[in-house]
């Protein structure tokens, strides 16, 4: 399995899941942006970072987008076949590992979304660089991806399934 080269960038909070995920993303495409940077550019707040500001950032550095709900993980092996680390919103259910200093925010907003970047695709298995700091990458199997690859996006909380962020500069 050949995995796309993608930075580990570790989120600062527990809220900057989307911005360092898109950080890394932009770093891999040689953009040097950092978490920040990201962070202002898709209006990253204590409650994350939602779909539409994540696609609005990745455009306004020229990045072309595509981003849609219902994906399919032959369309996430399909970007990464191609050099396009997808960029995913998945929900990590009964994680242990996250820090102390992030139980107030997951507390106060009562859910465990998530973003992390989909740098390989096997048969069998899905590849994430998680910018979780205990976590690294983490490796599912395709069942086991399909059953967590759900969100929710804005402050209404609605539920999207499947959603994904495929961006280039080509």
């Amino acid at each position: 399995m050949t995995a796309l080269e993608v930075p580990v960038l570790v989120q600062p909070t527990g809220y900057e899941c989307g911005n360092t995920s898109l950080a890394a993303v932009f770093q891999f495409f040689g953009k040097q942006v950092t978490i920040a940077e990201a962070g202002a550019l898709a209006k990253t707040t204590e409650d994350g970072t939602d779909h539409h500001n994540l696609i609005a950032a990745a455009r306004a550095t020229g990045a072309r987008v595509i981003a849609r709900s219902n994906g399919t993980i032959a369309e996430l092996a399909w970007f990464v076949a191609r050099g396009v680390p997808p960029i995913v919103g998945w929900w990590m259910e009964g994680d242990r590992d996250w820090d102390r200093r992030w139980s107030a925010v997951r507390r106060k907003r009562k859910d465990c979304g998530h973003y992390s970047v989909v740098t390989a695709v096997t048969s069998e298995h899905v590849v994430l660089i998680d910018p979780h700091g205990a976590c690294g990458a983490r490796r599912f199997t395709h069942e086991g991806f399909a059953r967590v690859w759900y969100d929710t996006d804005t402050a209404l909380y609605r539920h999207v399934v499947r959603w994904f962020l495929a961006m280039s500069y080509v």
